[in-house]
């Protein structure tokens, strides 16, 4: 018989940091025809990217068999924090052209600036166990002290939607369902899950501790100018139209628009 000390420690890498979202900058002056579904005549999209998920870590030392006499067991495991999203910019659209949807989820015009998620943290572990040795003989091997630590981080931090504007002066018909005459958003991203953390010791004199991190809070849309949208339609009502002329099929209210738009764009 004779003394034995094992010392294990684990550490998980960070995740990595998203990347930003660029300014998005749209000006149409033509005319735009959609048809299909999920078919919006403009798109545009400053999007942050999400952040990396951490490393998880595990820390385990084993007593083997005979060694019964004196054993120190230290284990400990540190997981990666969750990386941090990044921020979504600027999108602006300017139209002056007219835009014509007929499919399911068509808007005319769909802006958004949508922050990135962060990132989740990883999972950490630490325990120690008894192998081999004769059961029964008091040759198992024990345990005199054991030290089990598990500590995880929180998750990655969240990133913010960024200023939404769009300008419409001209005719937006839309003929399906789901389908709006302008979408603008700006959304921030949600906040990394913080990682979970378990350690166990077993031993005549045990200390074993863990602690999980927190979850990142989330961020939020751009708060110094609400998104703006201006329009000035030249429909009869004086605004951008949704669901032209339901009691018509979409390709006669298409056809419909095409005849009016012109005489109204001289008009002005």
């Amino acid at each position: 018989l004779y003394a034995s000390a094992a010392v294990a420690v684990t550490m998980g890498g960070s995740g990595g940091q998203g990347g930003f979202g660029n300014t998005v900058d749209v000006i149409n002056s033509g005319n735009l025809t959609t048809t299909g579904a999920f078919s919006s005549g403009i798109m545009a999209q400053s999007i942050g990217g999400g952040g990396g998920i951490g490393g998880s870590s595990t820390a385990k030392s084993y007593n083997i068999g005979g060694t019964s006499q004196t054993s120190v067991s230290v284990n400990m495991g540190l997981a990666g924090s969750g990386g941090g999203a990044a921020d979504a910019m600027k999108v602006t659209v300017n139209n002056t052209g007219i835009i014509l949807t007929s499919g399911f989820g068509s808007t005319g015009i769909m802006a958004m600036s949508v922050g990135g998620g962060g990132g989740a943290a990883g999972a950490a572990s630490a325990s120690d166990e008894t192998v081999g040795g004769d059961i029964g003989s008091g040759d198992e091997g024990s345990t005199s002290v054991s030290i089990g630590v598990a500590l995880a981080l929180p998750g990655g931090t969240a990133g913010n939607g960024g200023e939404v504007s769009v300008t419409n002066n001209n005719w937006i018909i839309t003929d399906g369902a789901f389908s709006y005459g302008i979408s603008a958003s700006s959304i921030g991203g949600g906040g990394g899950v913080g990682g979970s953390a378990s350690a166990g010791a077993t031993a005549e004199y045990a200390i074993g501790g863990a602690i999980a991190g927190g979850a990142a809070a989330p961020a939020t849309a751009h708060s110094s100018k609400s998104p703006t949208i201006r329009t000035a339609s030249s429909g009869p009502s004086g605004r951008t139209r949704s669901a032209f002329s339901r009691s018509r099929s979409a390709a006669a209210a298409v056809q419909a628009a095409r005849a009016r738009a012109p005489a109204a764009t001289a008009a002005r």
